[in-house]
């Protein structure tokens, strides 16, 4: 079992083929190759780890492991406990047996580089792309973001339902989970169906 405090910001972005040549121009380390990521969320039947901002999941890619995320109340920052679990299809039964329920099921490809002290993840989602930065601390991850030419004033603090969550409620969207399955047939992107900042196109070609 693996507990740890992770502060981490996510940035929107129109594509990741040059954050990818930029980290490989950096000389960054890839730690993972791309791979289909597929997470079960759960939560109690009244939404109580959902509205006290807590995480319960399950994930599969290369392994499979268990999750659980709390805000610690400073900005960007998260404890996360994690442990490495056999199935993940026995794990999801086991947390029903125990009387948390499914409340979304999603999808991302995820690619993750390291460069110097930190972490990135490109992401792709049903709905656009995302670069995700994790270090140790904001200094960190703010000159990680001037190094890949990505503005820090188009970063986020939120998750992956969050957003999910409010484009469905923008987009009047009646689907539950956000895989590529369900998305099968919608053309959303999230820059500007919820208006959020490209942070390439505000970068510029500021780049160290």
């Amino acid at each position: 079992m693996q507990t740890s405090t992770e502060i981490e910001v996510k940035f929107p972005v129109s594509s990741l083929a040059g954050v990818r040549v930029t980290l490989q121009d950096k000389g960054a380390h890839i730690l993972a190759p791309r791979c289909l990521e597929r997470n079960w969320r759960f939560d109690t039947s009244g939404g109580e780890l959902t509205r006290s901002g807590r995480v319960l999941r399950v994930r599969q890619d290369r392994a499979a492991t268990l999750t659980y995320k709390e805000r610690t109340g400073r900005s960007l920052t998260r404890r996360e406990i994690e442990l490495p679990i056999s199935s993940s299809n026995q794990a999801v039964n086991l947390l029903e047996a125990l009387g948390y329920q499914i409340v979304l099921v999603y999808e991302k490809f995820r690619e993750v580089f390291q460069l110097e002290d930190v972490e990135i993840m490109l992401d792709e989602v049903p709905f656009g792309c995302f670069v995700e930065v994790e270090g140790p601390d904001i200094a960190s991850l703010k000159h990680a973001a001037l190094r890949l030419g990505l503005a820090w004033e188009a970063g986020i603090d939120l998750s992956y339902a969050e957003i999910f969550e409010s484009l469905k409620e923008a987009a009047g969207l009646g689907i539950q989970h956000m895989t590529f399955f369900d998305f099968e047939g919608y053309e959303l992107d999230a820059i500007p169906t919820l208006g959020l900042r490209d942070a390439l196109a505000e970068a510029g070609t500021r780049i160290e």
